[in-house]
């Protein structure tokens, strides 16, 4: 998929809202989680390097296989943590959620709900849409209890106001939103 939102956004005006840009938020929700993701895959890399070249293996390949699920666990963690809440770029076809280093779009069609979060503090929402990615179920299911994949949107993403109003109104015209 392209990393352009032009390109999966249609011909249309598309606005982007993009999470504010403190040092701390960019530290906690955009680096550490990505360092933490490489540091674990390192250290899964270089577990598995150990024990197929030592003779006297420490660990059973058991040991191994539990070990490989843990760092996978703590990848599938940190990386949720950093696509808890995506840049969003809407237009009139739909819109469009950052996730890792490319763009994910939804059709209007797709948007099931937005839902104030009852996990989170704040005024943060969770918009459930069909058919995004595994990590989008885990923040659904963390947030809400429910299967549905879905993002939050939180209010110190730039525009915040803006951006629930179009979404409220485009659920209005599908009679979703009252």
């Amino acid at each position: 998929m392209a990393n352009n939102t032009n390109s999966i956004m249609g011909e249309g005006k598309t606005v982007r809202y993009h999470r504010h840009s403190s040092p701390v938020i960019i530290i906690g929700q955009r680096v550490f989680p990505h360092c933490a993701a490489l540091v674990t895959n390192v250290l899964l890399v270089l577990t598995w390097i150990n024990w197929l070249t030592s003779p006297p293996r420490t660990l059973s390949f058991l040991d191994l296989i539990i070990v490989t699920i843990g760092f996978l666990l703590i990848n599938v963690t940190v990386m949720a943590v950093a696509n808890t809440n995506p840049d969003i770029a809407v237009s009139e076809d739909g819109l469009a959620i950052r996730f890792y280093f490319k763009w994910l779009f939804v059709p209007w069609g797709d948007v099931i709900s937005v839902t104030r979060t009852i996990a989170s503090f704040g005024r943060k929402h969770l918009v459930r849409v069909k058919g995004l990615t595994i990590l989008h179920i885990l923040i659904s299911f963390s947030q809400s209890g429910s299967i549905q994949p879905g993002f939050l949107i939180s209010p110190s993403i730039d525009g915040y106001s803006d951006l629930m109003h179009t979404i409220r109104e485009h659920m209005g015209e599908r009679g979703l939103y009252k």
